[in-house]
């Protein structure tokens, strides 16, 4: 069979939603996303994620179905996590890779009676669509059919989206592991909840038709849900060292580089990539992580942001990494990618891609925070490295508040 598609990935036509939404503060241009940029509610938003829900409307992101006997099989060949064990009512994190281990996306999934659903990046559907299409083969029992325009995603987050979920209708979450899922029926309309975020924060990935989307938005909001858009997501997903597409994930890096070890399976079997995954496992092959900077001066963070977005790291002439996310929270953190071995103490130089150097005139007192997504047992080498799910430190699901953010690891500069 092959991959399959009415529609191209585009973001489902929610005119209703998006005037609900504008009606609550939302800011919304379609040259930037097709989704809200902001609510201008940045003071309450805090409260809501520390003692409250959030919601973020999710639907420009790619979703896809796989469907017919071999669908596992072909998922489990296709990308790096163990699901041919996953039964119905699981899920995962799993990455798609090229044939020489470069990250494509990472993905979330969830495991149904009868298929599997994909939550991809935002405009990944054309592009996962054609790389599936390219390795199905006629005897193969599997089709991939693109159902963004016709489903919509949520991510409810915050210390207390489970019990807004449970006001909603859902019973005991509680009971659900990391990327477990459930469906409730909700005055008629279907809607599954996955035990994920989405970010390394508590809360939850709903999954509905579109035809629900404003009904649903509405009943959350009502129950006290915070809407929030597309820039607070942003710096909440650097905050939280996710990486995306475009960004931290690309042909430069493979999953072990990106710390996405929670999505691997080393030992699982043949799979596109795994031949190059098990040798840097193997043979200690890696050599830079993702990294997050916070920096204590408010004078480096006003520097940085006037910066372009992407910077090369220069220490005494030698080239360290790239900066590929900033932002701004109280303090200032984003990703990079830097050579294993850094040095102690430097100063901090910057080189932009337009080659304009800047040396800072004043001390950039701060500190490096390493983030990467494993513990210390699961780092490479080790000989306990079959799942690494089964130690996932930056879920994001239930009530745990996981933040992929480790201070132990501090490194003064």
């Amino acid at each position: 069979m092959s991959a399959t598609s009415s529609v191209t990935s585009s973001t489902p036509s929610l005119p209703t939603l998006r005037d609900h939404q504008q009606s609550q503060g939302a800011v919304i241009n379609p040259a930037i996303a097709p989704v809200p940029q902001t609510y201008s509610n940045s003071l309450v938003l805090t409260e809501a994620l520390d003692q409250g829900t959030v919601i973020v409307d999710r639907s420009h992101w790619t979703r896809l179905h796989f469907t017919g006997e071999d669908r596992l099989n072909f998922l489990h060949n296709q990308t790096t996590q163990d699901l041919k064990t996953r039964q119905p009512g699981q899920g995962c994190l799993t990455v798609i890779v090229t044939a020489t281990a470069r990250t494509i996306d990472l993905a979330l999934t969830a495991i149904t009676d009868d298929g599997v659903l994909l939550l991809g990046s935002p405009g990944m559907g054309d592009r996962l669509m054609q790389w599936f299409d390219r390795y199905i083969f006629p005897m193969d029992r599997v089709t991939v059919t693109d159902c963004t325009a016709d489903t919509v995603t949520f991510s409810v987050l915050g210390s207390q989206s489970q019990s807004t979920l449970t006001s909603l209708g859902f019973a005991s979450l509680e009971n659900l592991n990391p990327y477990d899922h459930q469906t409730a029926v909700i005055d008629g309309m279907e809607v599954r909840a996955i035990a994920h975020s989405g970010l390394g924060r508590p809360g939850y990935t709903l999954w509905t038709d579109t035809a629900h989307a404003t009904p649903l938005w509405e009943k959350l909001t009502a129950l006290g849900a915070v809407p929030a858009g597309e820039t607070d997501w942003e710096a909440w997903r650097i905050e939280d060292g996710v990486p995306k597409p475009g960004h931290e994930l690309t042909d430069d890096y493979n999953p072990l580089e990106a710390g996405l070890w929670h999505g691997v399976s080393i030992n699982k079997g043949c799979y596109i990539g795994q031949e190059t995954l098990a040798r840097l496992n193997t043979y200690d092959g890696v050599k830079q992580y993702l990294y997050g900077i916070q920096l204590s001066q408010p004078e480096c963070k006003t520097r940085l942001i006037g910066l372009a977005t992407k910077h090369i790291l220069k220490d005494m002439g030698k080239e360290h990494g790239v900066i590929n996310g900033i932002t701004i929270s109280g303090v200032h953190k984003s990703q990079k990618l830097l050579r294993k071995n850094e040095p102690g103490e430097h100063t901090l130089k910057i080189l932009t891609t337009l080659n304009n150097f800047i040396e800072p005139q004043f001390p950039c007192d701060g500190f490096w925070i390493v983030f990467p997504l494993q513990s210390e047992s699961d780092t490479p080498g080790s000989s306990d490295n079959n799942n690494i799910d089964n130690n996932d430190n930056c879920s994001g699901s239930g009530n745990n508040n996981n933040n992929c953010w480790n201070d132990s690891m501090t490194q003064e500069f």
